[in-house]
């Protein structure tokens, strides 16, 4: 990754809309011509280390550039994606490898499912180095109707069939579903999968999963069947990270819809509720920190110290849709965590002119991905594919408390959180949920004393 591409490329859009018009999403797609195949083996830009960073209180700015401006336009915008981006990369997933220009496909099987009502294709992708990558997917397309169909991809299907095969193709979208396991065996041994085969890349095993969903889409854009602008990825818990990582980074992906992602996904790995899953008990050594890039784990205590949170990964799906879906009672994926980041991450939207492009979907229940969630994210694709409208209660078990840190207000005016040196080893596991726990900024115009009680009472600290 380059920053002198970047002026390049947006100095190239402005030339093409110019062309045509000045509009935001144009913009948008000419970039993503270029940029879904920028990756790298280390940063770009010099991020600090642990030791170096600043606790912060409230959500991070993911308007607040690195030189200290706040994105005005959207060449502002293009540049600080490009900076988070390789930030999260950085700090939490690892760098992955570009595609590999020697995709090959070989179909094992072919048969018809659902009593009549599809067909089931059973493949094997083959890739990277001598072709030695090897990943099973399973493909199947709706026999009503000639298409070209939009598809969802899920990377689920080491763990059986989808309980949304049927819903989805009867309502005319291909389901490709393939092992993610054959790329990371999900465990934290290195001498397996594709890890021998580009040990120059220091990508964890989420990064992994969200490259097979990227090898997916290059097999998808060489299907007639498929309507390549209507792409959907979606998987579910450690499925759903991965889902919210690749939607984020491939801009190929018209829409993502992770469920029940919880830390690492949807959910915030600051502002936490119930029996919310922390990032602690994902980094012990017994448990998964090998999803993560070894540099999370510094963090794994002190979630206060993070330049982020996960509205940052949201934000690099903007303005392309995104739907977070969770069970009310699934505590563990902390539901109303994840509507705090949307909210945030709404903010960018609203820059965009699309603020209604990002939400989230409650149902009853706990950690399933089932029908349910399954027609959710069928209802938001065909509202936002084909228009149709959603149903009236779709958004009925949103949170009506949503935390003060949003405000409600335009990122424009909004001062997010807070840096000060003499908070850095405050406990956020303790604080995080504190109403007003450093909303905003103290004004500038406040007097020494004015300013002094400000903070005594905890209504604002100062950056």
């Amino acid at each position: 990754m380059s920053c002198r591409v970047v002026p390049l490329a947006i100095s190239l859009a402005k030339r093409i809309m110019t062309m045509f018009s000045n509009n935001k999403i144009l913009f948008l797609i000419v970039i993503a011509l270029w940029s879904t195949t920028i990756t790298a083996q280390g940063p770009a830009y010099d991020f600090p280390s642990f030791d170096d960073l600043i606790a912060k209180r409230g959500l991070n700015d993911p308007f607040m550039m690195v030189d200290g401006r706040r994105v005005k336009t959207l060449e502002d915008w293009e540049k600080q994606r490009m900076y988070i981006k390789d930030m999260l990369l950085y700090y939490q997933y690892g760098y992955y490898p570009p595609a590999p220009k020697n995709l090959k496909v070989e179909i094992k099987s072919s048969k018809t499912i659902l009593n009549g009502r599809a067909t089931e294709t059973q493949l094997v992708l083959s890739m990277g180095p001598n072709h030695s990558i090897t990943m099973r997917v399973d493909l199947s397309v709706p026999l009503k109707g000639s298409g070209p169909f939009p598809v969802v991809i899920t990377g689920d299907r080491g763990w059986g069939r989808t309980e949304g095969l049927e819903v989805a193709t009867d309502r005319g979208y291909i389901v490709a579903d393939f092992y993610r396991t054959d790329l990371d065996p999900d465990n934290d041994d290195r001498t397996n999968g594709v890890h021998p085969h580009y040990p120059e890349y220091d990508w964890a095993t989420l990064s992994v999963w969200a490259w097979g969903y990227y090898r997916v889409v290059d097999y998808l854009m060489t299907l007639g069947d498929v309507d390549k602008d209507k792409i959907v990825v979606t998987g579910h818990s450690r499925g759903g990270k991965t889902a919210l990582l690749a939607g984020a980074m491939d801009r190929r992906i018209a829409i993502t819809v992770p469920a029940g992602s919880g830390a690492g996904g949807c959910g915030s790995l600051k502002y936490l509720e119930g029996g919310a899953q922390k990032l602690m008990h994902i980094m012990r050594d017994d448990k998964y920190d090998y999803w993560f890039q070894p540099k999370f784990d510094d963090f794994a205590r002190r979630v206060n110290r993070l330049p982020f949170d996960q509205h940052f990964l949201k934000a690099l799906v903007a303005p392309r849709p995104l739907l977070c879906t969770d069970g009310l009672q699934d505590e563990w994926a902390n539901p109303w965590g994840a509507q705090q980041t949307t909210e945030a991450a709404r903010e960018v939207y609203k820059f965009f002119g699309v603020p209604d492009k990002i939400g989230n979907f409650y149902q009853q229940g706990g950690h399933h991905h089932n029908v349910e969630s399954w027609e959710a994210l069928l209802d938001f694709s065909d509202h936002n594919f084909f228009g149709k409208a959603l149903p009236s209660d779709f958004y009925k078990e949103n949170f009506d408390r949503v935390d003060s840190l949003i405000n409600g207000m335009s990122p424009v005016p909004l001062v997010w959180g807070c840096m000060d040196s003499t908070y850095k080893e405050f406990n956020p596991l303790v604080t995080a949920n504190l109403p007003g726990s450093c909303v905003v900024s103290c004004p500038t115009d406040l007097s020494g004393e004015e300013h002094s009680s400000a903070r005594s009472d905890k209504n604002c600290y100062s950056n």
